[in-house]
C-alpha cells in the first residue's frame, strides 16, 4: 500500500531537459511543508508572493481544464506537467494520468503535490524517448509546443513533436493545447514577448536563432491540421492560458453582442504579473476594437484548443453550446464559482453560475454569506461600468456624472430609513446608519447594473449580508471600486492626472451628499478588509493597508510605477545576487527547522514545566483574590485619606496665608526692635552717665552720713547739757 504522505515515486526514461524558471527549490519547498497540496488550496494559494509562486500555487491554474468533461477513468499523458498544478486537478477528477516532466526538480515537485494518489505516475526524461505501452484518450500539452525547437524541448520541429503527440492518442482521442499568441494584443500594444523578455520580437517574425518561438491562430491550425487533427475547437483565455479567468469560445465572437460580451467577462483583456513595466494603454478599448472588426480571435493574447482526428467526437468533451467561462479572480475554495453563457433554443443568451467546489454551509458566526447560483436570460447591452469608460474616452465628466446620476437615484429609491435598535450588525451596518438597503445589495458596483428600457437590472447578487446594509457605505464601496477601475484602466480620464481615487471617489459623492470625510473611508477600508478576509482570505491588517494605498493612488502614481519597473528591469545583477542571498537564506533555513527541531524537543519540557506551574498559578489565583480584596479596602481608605489631604491641603493654604500676615507682622516688630534698641542703647548711655552721678552722690551721701552723725553726737551732746535742760523746764512753767 502506498504511503499517504509520501512522494509518489518516480520513473526516469534518460536524461533530463535543461529548463528552469530557478522557482523548483522554493516550490518543492512549499508542497512539502503544506498539508493540503489539492487543486484549489487556500494554504497554496497563501504561499503566493512573485510571478514564479503566482505561476506554481494559485488556484487559477487550473481553470484552463474545467471546461472539459473528464470523466473517471479517462487516460491522459501530461507533456511537460511542470510542478503539477494541472496533473493534481486531472486526478482529483478521477482521470488516469502519466505526467511527463523533462526536470527532475519538476518532477520532485509532481511527486510531492500528488502524493497518495495512485492514478497518477511520474515520469522525468525527454519526451522523445518516452514509449507508452498504450495509447491515451487525452493528450495534453500547455506551454510546450513553443520550446519544441529549443534545447529545452529536445531541438525537433514543431511538426515532428506534433506527430509524437499524435502517435500517442487513440483513434477518438483529443489533444489539448495552449499557448501564447504570436500576435496576441499584449504583445500588439508593446508588452514584453513572455519568453525571450523583448517587446516586438514575435510581431516581428522572430528574427534570428531563438529556438523558443509562438505562431498566430492561421499557422497553428494548419501545423495542427498537418499533424492529423484537422477537428479543432478554438478557445481563447483571459489574460491568458497560465492563470486564465475566463474562456471565451471562438462561437462566442459570432454573436451579435460579441464586443460587449467579452468585454464584459474578460475584462482587464491584458494583466502581465512576470511585466511591470508594461506599457499604460486603455487595453478594453483597444481589444473592443479588434472585437468590432470581426479580428478578436486572431489578437487574443492566447490559444486553448482541443483537436482530434477527422473521426473524433469534441462534443463529447466540450459543450458546443457554452459560449463563454467565467471564473472570476484569486478567492478561498468555498468562495468560488464558474459562470457560463450559453445558447438557447431560440437563439438567446442565458447565464448560469454556479460554485466550482462544493460551498459549506455559511458558519453562524459569519455575517456575508455567498449566494454563487444564478440563472438568469443575459440581459443585452453595456453595464453601467463600461458605458462610464466610454463616457471617460470621450472626454465627457458630464456623460460620466450623468450615468452615475441615474445609478445613485435607482438605489435611492431602494433604500429604506434605518430603524434602529440593532438585533445584529455588521462592518457593512452600523448603530450610525441613516438609511439602509435589502441584505443582497451589498455590491452595488455599477459593472453589475445594466441599463434598459425599463431601468437599470441588477444581475449580480453574489453577496448576502444580513439584516440590512449601510446605504451611504455600500455606494462609497462602489464608487471607490470604480474610481480605482478608471484610473488602473489607461483610458484617457476627464480628471487632472493627480486625480487620486479618494478624491475622485469623494468628488462624485458629492454630487448627492456631503463630502464624505477621511474617517468614512478608514471605516469603508476596515470594513472592506473583513469583507476580503471573508471572500479570498488574507490578513486583516495587510489588506486594509493595501487598501489605503489604493486609495491614495493616482494616475501620475500608476505612470510613476511603469518608469519604476523599467528601472528595476535593468538591475539583473542584483537579481542574481538577490538569489545566490535566497540560497544562502535556504541553507540559513534548514538549519533555523533543525533548531526548530531543538526547540519543540525543549517545547515539550516546558509544557510539563507549565502545567506544574498551572497548579501553582492556582494557588496564587487564590491568593490574588484575597489580595484583590484587600486592595479594594485599601482603596476605600486611600479614598478617604484623599479627602483628608484634601482638607488638609486647604488649611495648609489658609496657613500659609496666616504665615504671610505674621512675616509682615514680624517685619513690622523688627523695625520697631531696632528702634528700640537705639533706644536702649541710648539709655544705656544715659545709665551710665547716671551711674557716674549715683557713685557721686554715694560719695557725698556718705559724707554726708558721716556729718549727720557727728551732728547728732553734738545734738545729743547738747541736749545733755544742764543749762539746756534748764531751759527747757523753764519753758515749761511760763506762761503760754
Amino acid at each position: 500500500m502506498m504511503q499517504v504522505d509520501a512522494p509518489l515515486p518516480i520513473r526516469s526514461i534518460g536524461d533530463e531537459v535543461a529548463y528552469s524558471d530557478n522557482a523548483e527549490d522554493a516550490v518543492l519547498e512549499i508542497l512539502t511543508r503544506v498539508s493540503d497540496p489539492s487543486d484549489g488550496s487556500d494554504e497554496l494559494a497563501a504561499e503566493i508572493g512573485d510571478w514564479p509562486t503566482h505561476y506554481h500555487c494559485s488556484p487559477q491554474r487550473s481553470n484552463i481544464l474545467r471546461l472539459f468533461r473528464i470523466e473517471p477513468g479517462t487516460s491522459v499523458l501530461e507533456i511537460g506537467a511542470g510542478t503539477g498544478a494541472l496533473t493534481r486537478y486531472l486526478a482529483e477528477r478521477g482521470a488516469v494520468v502519466t505526467a511527463l516532466e523533462g526536470t527532475r526538480a519538476r518532477a520532485e515537485s509532481i511527486a510531492m503535490r500528488c502524493r497518495g494518489m495512485e492514478s497518477v505516475e511520474v515520469v522525468c526524461g525527454d519526451f522523445k524517448n518516452f514509449e507508452p505501452s498504450d495509447t491515451f484518450d487525452i493528450v495534453l500539452v500547455v506551454g510546450v509546443l513553443e520550446y519544441a525547437a529549443s534545447d529545452a524541448g529536445g531541438r525537433s520541429a514543431p511538426s515532428s513533436f506534433l506527430d509524437r503527440v499524435v502517435a500517442c492518442l487513440k483513434p477518438r482521442g483529443v489533444v489539448i493545447l495552449a499557448i501564447e499568441n504570436q500576435l496576441g494584443l499584449k504583445y500588439l500594444l508593446g508588452g514584453k514577448e513572455d519568453h525571450l523578455g523583448r517587446a516586438w520580437v514575435g510581431i516581428e517574425g522572430y528574427p534570428g536563432d531563438h529556438g523558443v518561438r509562438t505562431w498566430g491562430r492561421h499557422n497553428l491550425r494548419e501545423m495542427l491540421s498537418g499533424s492529423g487533427l484537422s477537428a479543432q475547437r478554438w478557445f481563447f483565455p483571459f489574460p491568458d492560458y497560465k492563470t486564465p479567468s475566463s474562456i471565451v469560445s471562438k462561437a462566442a465572437y459570432g454573436v451579435a453582442e460579441a464586443p460587449t460580451l467579452i468585454d464584459q467577462f474578460a475584462a482587464p483583456p491584458i494583466i502581465d504579473y512576470a511585466d511591470p513595466e508594461r506599457p499604460v494603454r486603455d487595453d478594453r478599448a483597444a481589444h473592443r476594437v479588434f472585437l468590432g472588426e470581426d479580428i478578436g480571435p486572431d489578437v487574443a493574447n492566447s490559444f486553448l484548443v482541443a483537436a482530434t482526428r477527422e473521426n473524433g467526437n469534441l462534443g463529447a468533451i466540450v459543450d458546443p453550446d457554452t459560449l463563454l467561462w467565467h471564473f472570476g479572480g484569486n478567492r478561498r475554495r468555498d468562495r468560488r464559482r464558474v459562470t457560463t453563457v450559453s445558447r438557447t433554443t431560440d437563439d438567446g443568451l442565458w447565464v448560469r453560475s454556479r460554485a466550482v467546489s462544493p460551498n459549506p454551509a455559511t458558519s453562524q458566526d459569519s455575517w456575508v454569506s455567498f449566494h454563487p447560483d444564478r440563472d438568469q436570460p443575459y440581459v443585452e447591452g453595456p453595464n453601467l461600468e463600461q458605458a462610464i469608460l466610454d463616457a471617460c474616452r470621450r472626454g465627457s465628466s458630464t456623460g460620466v456624472g450623468e450615468l452615475l446620476d441615474l445609478w445613485w437615484r435607482h438605489l435611492v429609491a431602494l433604500e429604506r430609513p434605518f430603524e434602529g435598535p440593532l438585533d445584529r450588525s455588521h462592518p457593512f451596518l452600523s448603530a450610525s446608519t441613516k438609511a439602509t438597503l435589502e441584505p443582497n445589495y451589498l455590491d452595488v458596483q455599477p459593472s453589475n447594473f445594466i441599463p434598459t428600457d425599463d431601468g437599470l437590472v441588477f444581475i449580480d447578487r453574489e453577496w448576502v449580508a444580513e439584516p440590512v446594509v449601510d446605504a451611504d457605505m455600500v455606494r462609497l464601496r462602489a464608487l471607490w471600486y470604480l474610481a480605482r477601475t478608471l484610473i488602473m484602466s489607461g483610458a484617457p480620464l476627464p480628471w487632472p492626472i493627480e486625480t487620486s481615487v479618494e478624491s475622485l471617489a469623494t468628488q462624485w459623492m458629492s454630487r448627492w451628499k456631503t463630502a464624505p470625510e477621511t474617517a468614512m473611508f478608514t471605516t469603508l477600508y476596515s470594513a472592506e478588509a473583513v469583507l476580503q478576509l471573508e471572500v479570498s482570505g488574507g490578513i486583516p491588517e495587510t489588506l486594509e493597508s493595501a487598501l489605503k494605498i489604493q486609495g491614495r493612488m493616482s494616475r501620475k502614481n500608476v505612470l510613476a510605477g511603469q518608469i519604476l519597473g523599467r528601472s528595476a528591469s535593468e538591475t539583473d545583477d542584483l537579481v542574481g545576487a538577490l538569489q545566490a542571498a535566497m540560497g544562502e537564506a535556504r541553507q540559513y533555513q534548514h538549519s533555523l527547522e533543525n533548531r526548530l527541531d531543538e526547540a519543540k524537543s525543549y517545547t515539550l519540557n516546558l509544557e510539563a514545566q507549565i502545567d506544574h506551574q498551572r497548579q501553582r498559578g492556582d494557588q496564587a489565583e487564590q491568593h490574588f483574590q484575597a489580595a484583590q480584596s484587600m486592595i479594594s479596602n485599601l482603596e476605600h481608605q486611600a479614598s478617604q485619606a484623599v479627602g483628608h489631604i484634601g482638607r488638609l491641603e486647604q488649611e495648609l493654604g489658609e496657613a500659609a496665608g496666616h504665615i504671610e500676615k505674621v512675616e509682615e507682622t514680624l517685619s513690622t516688630v523688627l523695625e520697631d526692635v531696632a528702634h528700640l534698641q537705639a533706644i536702649v542703647r541710648s539709655k544705656d548711655s544715659d545709665i551710665a552717665s547716671l551711674g557716674h552721678d549715683l557713685e557721686t552722690g554715694e560719695i557725698s551721701l556718705t559724707q554726708t552720713r558721716s556729718r549727720l552723725v557727728e551732728a547728732e553726737t553734738w545734738r545729743r551732746e547738747f541736749e545733755r547739757h544742764p543749762l539746756v535742760r534748764f531751759y527747757r523746764r523753764l519753758r515749761w512753767w511760763l506762761p503760754q
